[in-house]
């Protein structure tokens, strides 16, 4: 079997922190009722007390704080064990609440000896938890179910289970402490439960002596998992931001081992985000073309580097590109640069002279911020975007141009036309075919393989390496500068660091540039609207985070609690603490 690449879900309890494991990078959620209980301080296992109805439960924390907030599918952890809900309503319920699919949790499977027993003859058990996973398949749910060994696994692969979870049994106590089984005991143990489980089915691992993303990243390597759901590992952190972080690092860790398959690229604007493998589909489609192509993006996000890549790969293979600099054409003497112009123009004694655009036949030209250009530049220009001729300046001879027309620019277009720096008739004549660049804080995910291609790139780093606490760093940055910046800093870590692995302590220097940018902006920002930027800002502990909550609910203590899946007592006890009182 094809091992895919790592896969990472959360099994969350609270509007938080679903959408902070989203932000993480997690492909999908489930909403349980262990985890609404372990922000609430108590262990997993009282997930299986009578303490509320759990689909009636679930079903409203899911309402009211984590669909309206989650783009990415959420599961529904549905419970078989009240006699007075049949499966049917359990499904109807999850489906009218919005939910995506649904998962056998709190699972018979974790429970043995009597107690399992007495459940299975009251029809309260594990098979009514396959007949729950049955009807939702047939309804066209999504379907997770757990498992903890071969048996349980081949009745729910029968069943029509979509996804199956290995659970290895909870992750022991409150501080996240590693069980006793070893990694390879666990790979055992995982592979025995899959065994003769058709491929088709995804497999994820659960509990056990996973802590960290590295030991999560080792047993998926080793077994027959694709893929790992974090619940306390994630859950028990008190704040948004940790949980963020720590979310980030399970997708991480997993790129770290990926991102060798991509060093072949040629180009330094390709990753694995949906928006990068698009572009990548668009540069493939274009090259084999001879129209022109419009190319915007923010300064340093790799516009230049795009243009190279499309002229690499064109079928026709032309000379070189020849680049423009429409900023410095826009000075004086730029017309003349441009187009040429015959003996004595420029005045008596001044010799002919060839323009850019004549040198370009049988080449790509590129044109670098185009809009840079004046209107009377950019009219001169559509004759030769019609035609492929130019005629130097004041003479009646027209020269035939063969080349590639490509243009850029970092603002968008809308505001261009709209400021009427770019005529409407050469943008149309430009962007026949039209490729963006998003800024990289807009697609960490490639973070990591462009991380691994600079680092190989630099000749005196060929032997280092990148930790994931390194490329946490990388990706909690936000690079105003973009790819440009991003390789600088690279460059810079891999001359300075005395060691063959890059750790996030050689990149300690961004966060000066945040301190550095930050003075700099308070220097010119009134206190007024400094103050409503904090108001706005994320909370960065555990006082400003509850105070956040209170504020967005007027200092109601039972909506504030809930939202932040703790009990009106605890956070009573934190409001004494923290001396937080209502304005």
């Amino acid at each position: 079997m094809k091992k895919s690449s790592f896969s990472f879900a959360a099994a969350v309890g609270t509007g938080m922190t679903a959408k902070a494991a989203e932000k993480g990078g997690a492909e999908f959620l489930l909403l349980i009722n262990a985890g609404r209980l372990r922000m609430r301080g108590a262990p997993s296992l009282s997930c299986y007390l009578p303490l509320e109805n759990v689909n009636s439960w679930i079903a409203n924390i899911g309402k009211t704080e984590v669909l309206n907030r989650c783009e990415i599918p959420v599961l529904m952890g549905c419970s078989v064990a009240n006699p007075q809900e049949n499966i049917n309503d359990i499904i109807i319920l999850a489906k009218a609440s919005g939910f995506t699919g649904v998962t056998n949790f709190p699972s018979a499977c974790l429970i043995d000896g009597e107690i399992r027993e007495v459940l299975e003859l009251q029809n309260m058990g594990f098979e009514k938890e396959c007949e729950l996973i049955k009807a939702a398949s047939k309804q066209g749910l999504q379907t997770l179910a757990y498992v903890t060994n071969n048996d349980e696994a081949l009745q729910m692969a029968a069943a029509g289970a979509s996804r199956l979870c290995i659970n290895i049994g909870f992750t022991n106590s409150s501080s996240v402490e590693p069980s006793n089984l070893t990694v390879d005991n666990t790979v055992k143990i995982i592979d025995r439960a899959l065994r003769n489980i058709p491929d088709h089915i995804s497999t994820y691992v659960e509990g056990g002596p996973i802590t960290t993303p590295e030991s999560a990243l080792a047993i998926c390597s080793k077994s027959r998992v694709q893929g790992y759901i974090a619940g306390s590992t994630i859950d028990r952190y008190p704040l948004e931001e940790a949980i963020i972080n720590i979310a980030k690092s399970y997708r991480v860790i997993s790129d770290i081992e990926n991102i060798d398959n991509t060093t072949h690229e040629s180009s330094y604007i390709f990753g694995s985000s949906k928006i990068m493998l698009q572009t990548k589909k668009m540069v493939e489609q274009f090259a084999a073309l001879n129209t022109a192509i419009l190319i915007t993006g923010p300064s340093g996000s790799g516009k230049s580097a795009l243009v190279e890549e499309i002229h690499r790969r064109s079928e026709k293979q032309r000379n070189k590109v020849i680049h423009v600099d429409c900023l410095n054409l826009a000075l004086e003497g730029g017309l003349e640069s441009l187009f040429g112009c015959v003996a004595g123009f420029q005045g008596k004694g001044y010799a002919s002279k060839t323009g850019v655009l004549e040198y370009a036949n049988n080449t790509t030209i590129y044109f670098d911020e185009i809009s840079a250009l004046d209107r009377d530049m950019q009219t001169k220009l559509l004759n030769f975007f019609d035609t492929g001729t130019v005629r130097r300046l004041g003479d009646d001879k027209h020269h035939q141009v063969n080349c590639r027309i490509i243009s850029s620019t970092r603002e968008p277009i809308e505001q261009l036309l709209k400021k009427g720096l770019l005529i409407e008739e050469l943008y149309y004549r430009l962007s026949a075919l039209y490729i963006s660049i998003p800024a990289l804080n807009k697609r960490t995910e490639d973070i990591p393989s462009l991380a691994k291609k600079f680092i190989a790139d630099i000749k005196k780093s060929h032997s280092q390496k990148i930790s994931n606490s390194g490329l946490s760093a990388l990706m909690e940055y936000d690079w105003p500068g973009n790819i440009r910046e991003f390789k600088n800093a690279l460059t810079r870590a891999c001359l300075l660091s005395q060691s063959k692995t890059l750790k996030s302590s050689d990149f300690n220097f961004l966060k000066e540039r945040l301190l550095t940018d930050s003075i700099d902006e308070a220097s010119v920002v009134s206190l007024n609207a400094l103050a409503e930027e904090s108001l706005s800002s994320q909370p960065m502990t555990e006082k400003d985070w509850i105070t956040d909550t209170l504020q967005r609910n007027r200092f109601k203590r039972g909506p504030t609690a809930t939202e932040l899946g703790i009990t009106t007592r605890t956070l009573y006890s934190k409001i004494k603490k923290y001396n937080i009182y209502s304005p």
